[in-house]
């Protein structure tokens, strides 16, 4: 089990292209060739599932590698959008627990608005958001990558019945009708050409279907 990023988007002026208002990530498991890759990757999916999560709503959403990258075989984005259209996306591995990630989110949005407060989300240069760098979540995601430290409720039972209320849902899932992947990835400024032909191929394995949690 692994946690590889934490991001929060800030959708005010536009829902449909949120803008990072800060990231921290972890991807020493992956290899030095196979990082850039994975970061794009990563970078993408969580912006196009924070576009798609309506806020009050909460989505876990997967994606398949088209091949295992270090024995990582597939990625999920916890996501969930506030009445004031700021997100989180915390991207793990497929094998950890909902409830946690969604839990390291709710903790990452409270450190940032503690550190900086709202005003975080409205610091602009140029048009452009300005990234902030959340002290001490370094240490909290660290924290994290044993679930059952990290939240006491899985430490006493990980088959509570309230984890199999979140689901996970295929990427496609999300897309709005009449959009595809390949539409996005040709608009997309997150991915370099190698990433978009990575993702690509990642298309033909990824079937629409909701699995729960167990």
């Amino acid at each position: 089990m692994r946690i590889f990023s934490v991001m929060i988007f800030n959708g005010h002026a536009n829902t449909a292209n949120p803008e990072i208002v800060s990231r921290n990530e972890d991807l020493s498991p992956f290899g030095w060739f196979s990082r850039g890759l994975v970061r794009e990757t990563v970078v993408f999916v969580s912006h196009e599932v924070a576009a798609r999560t309506f806020p009050g709503d909460r989505n876990s959403v997967f994606r398949d590698m088209p091949s295992p990258v270090n024995g990582v075989s597939r990625l999920v984005a916890h996501c969930y959008t506030t009445v004031n259209k700021v997100s989180y996306v915390v991207i793990t591995d497929g094998e950890y627990p909902a409830r946690t990630a969604h839990l390291l989110g709710h903790k990452s949005m409270q450190m940032l608005e503690t550190q900086h407060s709202s005003r975080a989300y409205n610091r602009k240069e140029g048009g452009t958001q300005i990234e902030v760098k959340i002290d001490g979540l370094d240490a909290v995601i660290a924290k994290y990558q044993d679930p059952k430290e990290a939240d006491p409720i899985a430490k006493i039972n990980k088959d509570l019945e309230d984890t199999k209320e979140i689901m996970i849902q295929n990427i496609e899932k999300l897309l709005k009708r009449g959009e595809d992947l390949d539409a996005l990835l040709s608009k997309t400024t997150h991915l370099s050409e190698s990433s978009k032909i990575f993702l690509k191929k990642t298309e033909k394995l990824n079937s629409c279907r909701w699995c729960t949690i167990l």
